[in-house]
């Protein structure tokens, strides 16, 4: 049987990446230092990051506070556009917001984008 996750989380402490943790819908909690293999062995962290619900196109999953490229989705050039995954107003929605941008272009619907992970593109972690 394959276990279906509710959350998911980048767990950090002083800032570094430590591991990952996920939670099945029976509230049973997994962790992992490599995001590939699970354990119920709890990591010590201080903060975490939530799942943003997207990946990129090296099928890498993206967490609130990643720093992401995307990709023109005409002809999959890497437009130089940075923007930071943000979460809406305490909500369950995500928002990209623009980085070095003197445009303001805040994204607050992705789903109007027609993302897949072809289009995005991981840079970094934000501090």
């Amino acid at each position: 049987m394959k276990l279906k996750y509710k959350k998911w989380f980048r767990l950090l402490k002083n800032n570094k990446l430590v591991g990952y943790k996920r939670i099945t819908h029976y509230n049973q909690h997994f962790y992992s230092i490599d995001n590939y293999g699970w354990t119920g062995k709890e990591i010590i962290f201080d903060k975490y990051d939530k799942f943003a619900n997207l990946y990129d196109l090296n099928n890498r999953p993206l967490f609130i506070n990643d720093i992401i490229m995307l990709c023109n989705l005409l002809d999959h050039q890497l437009i130089n556009k940075h923007y930071l995954i943000s979460k809406l107003n305490n909500n369950a929605k995500i928002q990209l917001l623009p980085i070095n941008d003197n445009t303001n272009d805040i994204i607050t619907d992705i789903s109007l984008l027609n993302l897949n992970k072809n289009n995005i593109k991981f840079i970094e972690i934000s501090e």
